[in-house]
């Protein structure tokens, strides 16, 4: 693909001004960025996987690896890309590519042919509740792995219960203490996905009481 149609309007397309208002310049340059860097490598292939590492795409748009999780969260709830990440890498496919290609790359299609993309969890989130989660901008600390925190996102999700931003930043605030108390945050956080519990919880003080004189760890099991 020579090139990809970026519409002179851009600025008015009202998913480019919530982008923005969420995110700022960060995610202008994200998206546009992201959309070139996948036509560049894709070609003429339309249907071909992109691949690469969260590091790469760090350097490349000059965006933190916790704002490109977030951004590509906030693009998929919105039907602009299909990913998903493991090991450090994203695959990533962005599903109205064949609208913006370059009339070079679009003769070169079979008349009539479709693009076959695959379904993605992430459409069947509720986009209301999803957006509570950006009334804020989070910053996700570099001493809490990513993917152990996306992990743990997407529990809360499948429980239907999505973090809003403030309930991001009480926990983080909460694994703030936990670590300079010196416990291990990766711990916390896993054993808190494996019990699908909502909030996380000492590993030093499992039995402190919360304020209704249960146990913590009996007050998650109930959540």
């Amino acid at each position: 693909m020579y090139w990809f149609k970026h519409y002179t309007d851009s600025l008015d397309d009202p998913f480019i001004e919530e982008l923005m208002d969420e995110f700022g310049h960060k995610g202008y340059t994200f998206y546009f960025g992201l959309v070139g860097i996948i036509c560049q490598q894709i070609g003429n292939d339309l249907e071909k996987d992109f691949e690469c590492s969260d590091i790469y795409l760090k350097r490349k748009l000059r965006i933190s690896t916790a704002n490109v999780a977030l951004l590509c969260d906030f693009c998929a709830t919105k039907g602009k890309l299909i990913y998903s990440f493991s090991n450090k890498k994203y695959h990533i496919k962005i599903p109205n590519i064949a609208k913006i290609k370059d009339n070079y790359t679009k003769d070169l299609q079979v008349t009539g042919k479709q693009l076959s993309l695959e379904k993605s969890n992430n459409k069947k989130k509720s986009n209301n509740k999803k957006e509570e989660l950006f009334g804020q901008a989070i910053i996700i600390p570099n001493w809490i792995k990513m993917e152990t925190w996306l992990a743990f996102q997407e529990m809360r999700n499948i429980k239907k219960k999505p973090m809003t931003g403030q309930a991001m930043s009480n926990i983080i605030a909460k694994l703030e203490r936990f670590k300079d108390d010196g416990e291990n945050i990766d711990v916390i956080l896993n054993r808190s996905i494996t019990n699908c519990w909502q909030d996380v919880f000492s590993i030093k003080n499992p039995n402190g009481k919360g304020p209704s004189g249960k146990s913590l760890v009996d007050k998650a099991m109930e959540l």
